[in-house]
Order: structure tokens, then C-alpha cells, then sequence
């Protein structure tokens, strides 16, 4: 009776230990696959982190074309208004010339009738 006992609670050690192993097994498959999921969410992380990154570049390398453009309209704008005074300034010459031909020809022709009237 001992030895069937003995025998019956070395079953039942033995039974427990297999149940202990089971689970065991099972909740190291768990780990894994929870280990998975984190090394899965991981590299979707430095995928979007990567993303992110380019987008920032991509809005930099906007505003600074964006800048770039800004200053060349002003340099454009400033180049305009010298050019218009510029324009500005030979349009009075012009018109300074031309008056100092309508007094040089008025000039001329009181001489020609000074010099008619002294003939």
C-alpha cells in the first residue's frame, strides 16, 4: 500500500510538473509574440519618425525657396524703381533740351528779323 502510494503521488508530481511545463511553454509563447508586436511597433516608429523628419526638410527647403523668391522680387522691385528714375530723370533732360531749342530757335529768328530790318 506504501508503494502504490508512493507511485500515485509520483503520478501526480509528475502530472503537476507537465501542467507547470504547459504553462510555462504557453506564456513564453505569449512573451514572444508580445515581444513581436513591440519590435513591429518599434520599427513603425522610426518608419514615422523618419517621415516626420523628411517632412520637416521638405517645409524647410520650402520656406527657404519661398524666402529666396521674396528677395529676388524685392531685388526685381528695387532694379524697377531705379530704372524708372533713371527714365524719370532723362525724360526732364529731354524736355530741358527742348526748350533750350525753342529758345535757341526764337534767338535765331529775332536775329534773322534784326538782320532784315538792318538790311
Amino acid at each position: 500500500k506504501a508503494s502504490q502510494a508512493a507511485a500515485r503521488r509520483e503520478e501526480e508530481e509528475q502530472k503537476a510538473n507537465e501542467a507547470a511545463t504547459r504553462r510555462i511553454e504557453k506564456e513564453e509563447k505569449v512573451s514572444q509574440a508580445a515581444t513581436r508586436r513591440m519590435e513591429e511597433e518599434e520599427k513603425a516608429n522610426k518608419v514615422a519618425k523618419r517621415r516626420i523628419e523628411e517632412e520637416k526638410k521638405a517645409s524647410q527647403a520650402a520656406a527657404r525657396r519661398e524666402e529666396e523668391e521674396q528677395k529676388a522680387n524685392e531685388a526685381a522691385t528695387r532694379r524697377i524703381e531705379k530704372e524708372e528714375k533713371v527714365s524719370q530723370a532723362a525724360t526732364r533732360r529731354m524736355e530741358e533740351e527742348e526748350k533750350a531749342n525753342k529758345v535757341a530757335k526764337r534767338r535765331i529768328e529775332e536775329e534773322k528779323k534784326a538782320s532784315q530790318a538792318a538790311a
